[in-house]
This record gives structure tokens, C-alpha cells and sequence, in this order.
């Protein structure tokens, strides 16, 4: 289904977090070629900075701005809703251990980060989304 504009920002953002999640499993091919390393402590390095200029405004933005209208107008995205931000908390505190992990711990949480990540960022999309897009007046979806 094509994103409704209200949405499209937001879902090219998860295209770069999905990138990004790919970069921390340590598949090779689109990361690398967008520069990401693929040694794991500079790739925790770039992922920390990807973080604090993308992934922490994004997750702001959606809890200010879509979680809000998911919970208002189904229960469904309440309940969704709840998850999803449970959700961002958990890959919260996986970044704050990043930032102190080294050697072999170093390597299994960015591969488990990255599944999160890339889990988060497809259930957003493939229940979130369709759902506002299914519920939300067009009112409530114009830009502010």
C-alpha cells in the first residue's frame, strides 16, 4: 500500500534504520557499499552517531506525534502502540550497552541490536502504518 504523505517521511527513515540494521548483522552488501565499516568497533561508532542525529528523533516523533492518534482511535493501535514503545526502550538500553561493550560481547549486540532494529522498523510498517492508513480520518492525517 502506498504510504499516505503524513507517513512518507517517517518510512524513509526506516529505510536508513533498516540499512543501518543490516550494517550491524554484518550483511555486506548495501551497508558497505553506503560506507558502513565492517570492523565492529567502528561500526558501533557509526551506529551511535546514526542513533543520536536519526534514530532517537525519529522514535520522539512517532511517540509525540503517530502513537498518539494509533491509541486514540483503535484499540488495536493502543495495544500496538504499548508494544512499540516498549519496544524503543529496549533498543534504547541496547545502544547504552553498546557504548561500553568490547570484543565478542561487542560483536553479539550488534547482531542482536540489528534484529531488533530491523524487527521494530518491519512491524511498524506492516502493522502500524497500514492500520492508521486504515482508521485515522483524513483530517487527522493532514500535515500539520
Amino acid at each position: 500500500m502506498k504510504r499516505h504523505p503524513k507517513l512518507q517521511k517517517l518510512s524513509e527513515e526506516h529505510q536508513n534504520a533498516l540499512v543501518a540494521a543490516m550494517a550491524l548483522k554484518g550483511e555486506r552488501t548495501l551497508p558497505q557499499e553506503l560506507g558502513w565499516p565492517s570492523e565492529p568497533d567502528k561500526k558501533r561508532d557509526r551506529f551511535l552517531r546514526f542513533a543520536e542525529d536519526h534514530l532517537f528523533p525519529h522514535f520522539k516523533e512517532e511517540e509525540s506525534e503517530i502513537f498518539p492518534l494509533a491509541e486514540v482511535y483503535s484499540t488495536e493501535g493502543w495495544h500496538l502502540c504499548e508494544r512499540l514503545s516498549m519496544e524503543h526502550q529496549i533498543i534504547k538500553q541496547q545502544i547504552r550497552l553498546l557504548r561500553l561493550a568490547k570484543g565478542a560481547d561487542l560483536a553479539k549486540l550488534l547482531v542482536e541490536l540489528g534484529n531488533n532494529l530491523e524487527e521494530h522498523v518491519h512491524r511498524e510498517e506492516r502493522e502500524l502504518f497500514e492500520l492508521l492508513q486504515k482508521v485515522i480520518p483524513e483530517y487527522e492525517m493532514r500535515e500539520n
